[in-house]
């Protein structure tokens, strides 16, 4: 029985970091339309921002850790701004802006493995190492951390999005972006305000797994490829089912796991990825309709 419910504590932890990549990837997927994969180089950015501003700048984490989430909402803002917007406005389609945002990716990941190399850097915790017992299974605080923070944060943006005006105005741009215009909506102050708070919750994503197994410079990659996933089998452009998306992948995982040696984890979730590409293409929340937040 303990088992058990380790593994399910497991799966929360695993799913809750899942689920903020893609919630934070979904949000602005949901309102652009287009593949941000520059996005993972804003989760490798924050992480690495806060360690040099904990191991270089010799700044307390209480400040370093504000400022790496504020970095890494100011480097999402600036990549529409600078890159996305002036693509736009000469009719780019979604194509060119995948490849830009590909481009991107792969400039700031290789500036962050010459200026850091490739080995795996630890955090120092703020939070002293306490493990916990809930019902026979073991949690870290930070962990437990992580579980608060990413639940916390998908109910809050659930919320945002359906009884506030910026959240009903994000979600008029996702739906129909040349309607909103005509209403009146500035379609070009609200995407870069997206692409901040995406990146911000990438951020903080970033940071909690960064604490809780260090960070390295392909973490992003990686972090990516389970939120694209995640918001694949929720529902694309589903910003609630990226979410949920994320909490099935993790729970797959470790369940997986008891079964399977663990080096199949990651074959467990291409292999959830398929079912639904085959089987339910629209994903967990997702309908056979131009994209929902």
């Amino acid at each position: 029985m303990d088992t058990l419910v380790q593994i399910f504590v497991n799966g929360l932890i695993a799913g809750s970091g899942y689920g903020l990549v893609g919630l934070s990837f979904g949000l602005i997927y949901a309102t652009t339309h287009f593949f941000h994969f520059a996005h993972g180089a804003v989760y490798t950015f924050a992480a690495y921002l806060a360690f040099t501003l904990l191991t270089f700048a010799g700044l307390s984490a209480w400040i370093s850790i504000p400022l790496a989430i504020l970095g890494a909402a100011i480097a999402g803002g600036f990549m529409d701004i600078f890159v996305y917007r002036p693509l736009r406005k000469r009719h780019a389609g979604p194509l060119i802006l995948l490849l830009a945002s590909l481009g991107l990716f792969v400039v700031i990941q290789a500036c962050v493995s010459i200026a850091f190399g490739s080995n795996v850097h630890v955090l120092s915790s703020v939070i002293a190492g306490t493990t916990f017992s809930i019902f026979g299974g073991r949690i870290t605080s930070s962990q437990l951390i992580t579980v608060i923070v990413a639940n916390s944060l998908f109910f809050g943006i659930l919320a945002a999005l359906h009884t506030t005006r910026p959240g009903r105005i994000l979600r008029a741009v996702g739906s129909d972006a040349e309607l909103a215009r005509i209403v009146g909506v500035e379609i070009d102050r609200i995407i870069p305000i997206v692409f901040g708070v995406g990146s911000a919750l990438a951020g903080i994503a970033a940071l909690l797994a960064a604490y809780d197994t260090g960070l390295k410079p392909t973490m992003g990659f990686n972090a990516l490829l389970f939120g694209v996933v995640a918001m694949i089998i929720g529902g694309i452009g589903n910003v609630p089912g990226a979410y949920l998306g994320g909490l099935l992948l993790g729970f797959a995982q470790q369940f997986g796991a008891w079964i399977l040696p663990s080096r199949w984890q990651d074959l467990i979730v291409y292999l959830i990825l398929a079912f639904f590409l085959l089987l339910r293409p629209a994903g967990i929340a997702g309908r056979r309709s131009r994209a929902k937040v």
